[in-house]
């Protein structure tokens, strides 16, 4: 996460690397590839067949049920700000949909972290605000790996998976966790400095790694107040992210629904829970091009259903995609088009 610069007040990101940019392009064109073949596999008319039983109505039910996902992900984070700072729940919940936008179009699925602090420019204290944003994304990730592992109970018991779908499922989980242990490293541990001391040992150059550090040092002072000062609003935060993560539990059932196709919650459940450790895992990969729909065509067939199913939920998801990225594109624009006008009037 990438904190403001002292001449613009707005949040910075080095190029990606040339190295990480022809690794995205090769996976988007060996994902754009496989969809190619998985569609050409189940046959374009059978799959027009599944999408033939979507509901107009249902799905606009479900747009509805998703951004409110959103809405309570605005309630925790607005709630980890001091109250002096707090910009409105509107503005919390915007930013969080354009963050969201972002971060399932690009690589690594981060970026949308500080174009979220783009859209709260001027709104408060940009380092409370950072701050706020850091402890929300370790406890958005501690929660869904929290709720991953309490679903893997009626999961294991009632749908009886074998046991290469059970260590897949806590492969899953352990891959959801990474991030917030990362973190958890990062300022309780040190870790970017002792790997700074370590990489200078090999006799490489530290300067990028001292630069984070030094911005994760500005910030230590307002994420440790948050922690150990604010006990109650951590609370509040907790359950506004809890009621998050239930509607994104059941985000899969929706889609099914939408296509008037019945399966068992709790194999529903399963699926939405291996989705987000898939996603995480491929995360390098732009819009998880080729990775949504090659999982659902799989996981799907392997639960006895038919790819045909999979790849139909994978076009409803796509189409939720579409509709936020220019939800969010459009959140974006006002600030961006500020941000470069001051760019421009700068001597």
């Amino acid at each position: 996460m990438s904190t403001p610069t002292a001449q613009t007040g707005l949040p910075t990101r080095k190029p990606t690397s040339l190295a990480m940019r022809i690794v995205a392009a090769v996976s988007v064109i060996v994902g754009t590839i496989g969809i190619v073949w998985i569609i050409r596999s189940v046959g374009i008319d059978s799959l027009v067949d599944v999408m033939s039983n979507l509901s107009i109505p249902r799905f606009l039910a479900l747009l509805v049920w998703y951004y409110m996902m959103f809405l309570f992900d605005a309630l925790a984070w607005r709630q980890l700000i001091s109250e002096p700072s707090r910009p409105s729940i509107w503005t919390l919940w915007k930013a969080a949909i354009a963050g969201n936008a972002i971060n399932q179009l690009t690589p690594s699925g981060n970026l949308g972290e500080p174009l979220k602090i783009l859209v709260l420019r001027y709104k408060g204290d940009l380092k409370e605000i950072i701050a706020s944003l850091v402890v929300w994304n370790f406890m958005h990730m501690t929660t869904t790996m929290a709720c991953v592992l309490v679903a893997a109970v009626p999961i294991f018991i009632f749908l009886k998976p074998d046991l290469t779908l059970i260590l897949l499922y806590l492969g899953g989980t352990f891959v959801l966790g990474l991030p917030a242990a990362l973190i958890l490293g990062t300022f309780k541990y040190n870790i970017i400095s002792r790997l700074a001391a370590l990489v200078a040992r090999l006799g490489f150059k530290t300067k990028r790694l001292l630069q984070w550090q030094e911005k994760i040092q500005s910030l230590e002072g307002h994420v440790f107040a948050i922690l150990k000062e604010r006990p109650r609003d951590i609370l509040i935060a907790l359950g506004d992210l809890v009621l998050s993560r239930i509607i994104s539990i059941s985000l899969t059932f929706g889609m099914v629904w939408v296509l008037g196709i019945k399966m068992p919650f709790v194999t529903m459940i399963y699926v939405q829970m291996l989705t987000l450790a898939v996603t995480t895992l491929f995360s390098f990969v732009p819009g998880r091009v080729g990775v949504i729909e090659g999982y659902n065509a799989i996981i799907f067939k392997t639960l006895e259903y038919t790819p045909q199913v999979g790849l139909a939920v994978s076009i409803v998801t796509r189409i939720i995609q579409v509709i936020t990225t220019v939800f969010g594109v459009l959140i974006l624009a006002r600030p961006m088009l500020e941000r470069k006008h001051q760019e421009e009037v700068q001597p």
